[in-house]
């Protein structure tokens, strides 16, 4: 999923994927050139997955202490294409963060890559959740304002996952309380593992109140069906489609069938260098990751609700 405003819709596609190709490009004939790695990079996600895995994976030409933050950001991008990616590589991601260089303001970057490689493993086994609730909880302190809803919406989900439920609603909680524009994921997991009775009606209040998401109106739909709402249901599963046709660089694994989303981001700027007076590129590239409780219903079932209408009452007023 990419953060972007509507207006941006039609033209966003082609120019990340563009970005992608002539980023790669512009690494073969310059390989030691950082602006090459962060237009590669940013595109990624938008571009078949078996591709951007093989040219994000490859190493940098410059050594990891000359450029730490390419190397930084391979890493990133590389956990960001796990969590869309069917069949899943763990070990060349747990590589690269291993390449990263140790450097102070780094380390929590690093060691929050690490955490988040721990929860997609979870989400794909659906289990060893102790194990990431106590990696998010050990960096939680350090971590950036802009990271730490994110990492206490995964703190407080794989603290309900492995059995401690009110203290992973109340993480949960401060997640919501602490986030941004865009960052939705709390708030959803809260009316999923909130009271289960009520789940239905806090589903359908979120989707009122903070829009539709893919992964927010496939469960509407699921939870609707559930009930034998058929035409509601029908109505959500329209809306799930529609935001996952509007999702211009994420799939399905990226919008929770795996109990993932991955909320992609990037800013492009010009700036001058204060030693050549010349213009460089400014691009900063995010692929963060959350974990949601993973949606039940794949694009195929939502298709198949979307079509479906509601019975009669009976067969004469049907006539």
């Amino acid at each position: 999923m990419l953060s972007s405003d509507s207006t941006a819709r039609q033209w966003l596609p082609p120019l990340i994927a563009g970005m992608f190709t002539k980023g790669v490009e512009l690494r073969a004939r310059f390989p030691r050139c950082a602006d090459g790695y962060a237009m590669m990079h940013a595109g990624a996600p938008a571009v078949d997955p078996q591709r951007a895995l093989d040219a994000v994976a490859a190493r940098p030409q410059a050594p990891a202490t000359e450029q730490p933050a390419v190397w930084l950001q391979r890493a990133q991008t590389l956990v960001g294409l796990m969590a869309r990616w069917e069949q899943l590589r763990f070990a060349i991601a747990s590589s690269a963060i291993d390449e990263v260089p140790v450097i102070v303001d780094q380390d929590d970057a690093v060691s929050l890559l690490r955490a988040d490689l721990l929860a997609l493993r979870a989400a794909q086994q659906r289990r060893g959740w102790a194990a990431v609730a106590e990696a998010y909880a050990q960096i939680a302190d350090g971590v950036s304002n802009d990271a730490l809803p994110r990492v206490l919406n995964n703190w407080g989900y794989a603290l309900a996952q492995s059995g401690r439920r009110e203290l992973g609603l109340e993480k949960l909680r401060q997640a919501i309380a602490a986030r941004k524009k865009d960052q939705w994921v709390p708030r959803l997991n809260v009316a999923l593992l909130g009271d289960k009775k009520a789940r239905t009606g806090e589903v359908e209040r979120f989707v009122e109140e903070e829009g539709s998401t893919a992964a927010a109106s496939a469960w509407e739909a699921y939870l609707r069906q559930r009930e034998s709402r058929v035409a509601g249901a029908a109505a959500s599963a329209r809306a799930a489609l529609a935001a996952m046709r509007n999702d211009e660089v994420g799939s399905p694994p990226a919008w929770g069938l795996r109990g993932v989303v991955v909320i992609s981001a990037f800013q492009v700027g010009l700036g001058l260098s204060s030693m050549s007076e010349d213009h460089v590129l400014q691009l900063r590239v995010e692929h963060p990751l959350w974990l949601v409780d993973p949606v039940p219903v794949d694009a195929a079932a939502l298709e198949r609700m979307s079509a479906a209408s509601p019975r009669p009452a009976n067969l004469r007023d049907s006539i």
